[in-house]
């Protein structure tokens, strides 16, 4: 019942102001903004792992991984390479992300 959606340096969630209405109106939900992002950073891709967390990676090549309650981040380390495509993820946990000079 949440859609997600991203705007710039920030991941918003959205959902209907009464879950058991689906025709009342959409509220923000809650939104979490990158910390300490770089010039002009962006969220470029963000996909639903299998477990349900989100999956993410910004324009500047950090990739992490936040719970739904937008409170817990984890990025791991830095690709240094510039990614302007979305991300995927698998089954097994895998996140598939296309940088400018490789595919990680």
């Amino acid at each position: 019942g949440v859609f997600w959606s991203t705007r710039d340096d920030t991941i918003e969630a959205h959902t209907d102001a009464d879950p058991l209405d689906r025709s009342s109106a959409i509220v923000n939900a809650g939104s979490w903004t990158l910390p300490d992002p770089a010039d002009s950073e962006s969220i470029v891709g963000l996909a639903m792992t299998w477990d349900g967390r989100l999956a993410i990676a910004t324009s500047e090549g950090r990739v992490g991984i936040i719970d739904r309650a937008l409170q817990q981040v984890v990025f791991g380390p830095p690709m240094n390479e510039e990614i302007s495509n979305s991300i995927a993820v698998d089954e097994r946990g895998g996140i598939y992300v296309v940088g400018s000079k490789s595919v990680a």
